[in-house]
């Protein structure tokens, strides 16, 4: 654990963000890995398949990251605050819900798996693969919530390395288990993409119990054995009134990609597999941002906890300059490399002449999302959440009307769509600076800790 509202900042950031980034591209070079496996092994219509669920899950999940996210705010409140009986209530009560709601999503995956697909234009060769992959992958997601959740809290205590050392072991236990699951060995049958999912839900089984077992010794506050297990309504309000605008924001953004792929999927097999190649490469470049998005939140929870307000736009200053050079090398990467990067995933020449292009145009979105994550995550740490959901709505808004115009009704076909997707990603850096520059976000405080408590 550690306090971040004291020391000099930058190196503080640096110091706390570097192991979330390096956590986060682990979790996403898995991601890459996997399509890598399956594009290889099993071919273009696998990869398709695995991708167009892609966005439904994170859609599905976006409930419980947003109050995950609440609750990382919270803690670090009240760390900041050194109010250890409202942070074991924020842990109880945010563990309670994260299970909750996991399990209600799962449950509606096996019920109507196939229909959620359909209502996205899943084409019928996909449909059976896709309907494998994606309740398979469901039946663990109990367990990939709890490891989200243990390592949320931990980076909002200011632990920022063992969420590192979870993540480099739930990471290369996948790895060791996709190539067999896929194709087979020994006694082990070839599973296809539901050895894919499988590897995921194995991964997250083992690392999630060996986590927790490592770490109760070494974190008194994670010992769910010394928990008063009560519900506190006051608490789980303020969760949920935090949450939720961020999950909604979230449930935004992924429902523009599930009506984006939706349109993408009227262009064919090549186009879908290059747009999950394109997704994966995506998440991989943009993780770091969100890293050090995620360290901002934390380091401006803690400091509004310890009611050291002069921090925060230090803390954001320091950030935007960290996140630039990060953005510019990866813009450099897929503007001189894009084909390289696509013969990672698959050999099929029509998926790459269109991954190539999407590379091309997208990466110059990373900058502007670079940006974005950096001042959203100063004003919600700040405890403004409704203006980056509202600012959301625009932007996928104008993502969504400007990829069907641009797709259906001019020659550019896919291409608009990836036209629409950066120009989505400009406005939505235009709104956040203006409300960062001019706002009252400043002014605003999550929560009255001790008050809160005592509700």
């Amino acid at each position: 654990m550690r306090d971040l509202s004291e020391g000099h900042v930058f190196k503080l950031l640096v110091a706390f963000s570097v192991p979330m980034i390096l956590a986060n591209l682990f979790q996403s070079l898995y991601s890459i890995i996997d399509g890598i496996f399956v594009g290889q092994i099993l071919g273009h219509e696998a990869l398709a398949a695995v991708s167009i669920s892609t966005p439904l899950i994170f859609f599905l999940m976006a409930l419980v990251i947003g109050l995950g996210i609440a609750a990382i705010v919270l803690v670090g409140q009240a760390y900041g605050a050194k109010n250890h009986e409202l942070l074991s209530s924020i842990l109880v009560n945010s563990f309670v819900l994260n299970v909750a709601i996991s399990l209600a999503i799962t449950a509606c995956i096996f019920l109507w798996g196939r229909e959620i697909l359909g209502l996205i234009n899943t084409p019928e060769g996909l449909m059976d693969n896709a309907v494998i992959f994606l309740t398979w992958f469901s039946s663990g997601l109990v367990f990939l919530a709890i490891n989200g959740w243990l390592m949320g809290v931990l980076r909002g205590l200011g632990d920022s390395r063992t969420p590192l050392y979870l993540t480099v072991l739930t990471v290369v236990l996948n790895i060791l288990f996709i190539p067999f699951l896929i194709q087979g060995a020994g006694p082990i049958p070839a599973l296809g993409v539901k050895g894919s999912a499988l590897a995921t839900v194995c991964a997250n089984v083992i690392a999630t119990f060996a986590g927790y077992y490592y770490l109760v010794r070494k974190n008194r506050f994670l010992n769910v054995s010394a928990w008063k297990w009560r519900i506190d309504t006051a608490i789980m309000k303020r969760i949920v009134s935090i949450g939720l605008p961020t999950s909604l924001q979230m449930l935004i953004i992924s429902f523009s990609g599930i009506v984006l792929m939706g349109l993408v999927n009227l262009f064919g097999d090549e186009v879908i597999a290059a747009y999950g190649i394109g997704l994966r490469v995506d998440n991989f470049s943009i993780l770091p941002a969100m890293s050090i998005g995620m360290a901002v939140s934390t380091m401006v929870a803690q400091s509004i906890g310890a009611g050291k307000h002069e921090r925060v736009r230090e803390i954001t200053r320091s950030a935007i300059r960290f996140t630039l050079v990060i953005s510019a090398t990866v813009i450099v990467l897929c503007t001189f490399f894009p084909r390289q990067i696509a013969h990672l995933f698959i050999k099929d020449e029509g998926v790459v002449l269109h991954s190539v292009l999407y590379l091309r145009i997208i990466c110059w979105a990373y900058l502007d999302l670079s940006l974005f994550f950096i001042l959203q995550s100063t004003v919600r740490g700040a405890g403004s959440v409704m203006v980056p959901l509202l600012f959301s709505a625009i932007s996928m808004s104008v993502r969504i009307g400007l990829a069907y115009a641009l797709g259906l009704f001019t020659s550019l076909h896919e291409i608009g769509i990836w036209i629409a997707i950066f120009a989505s990603t400009l406005v939505a850096l235009c709104q956040i600076f203006i409300y960062y520059k001019k706002g009252a976000w400043h002014t605003k405080r999550i929560i009255e800790l001790r008050t809160a408590h005592q509700e």
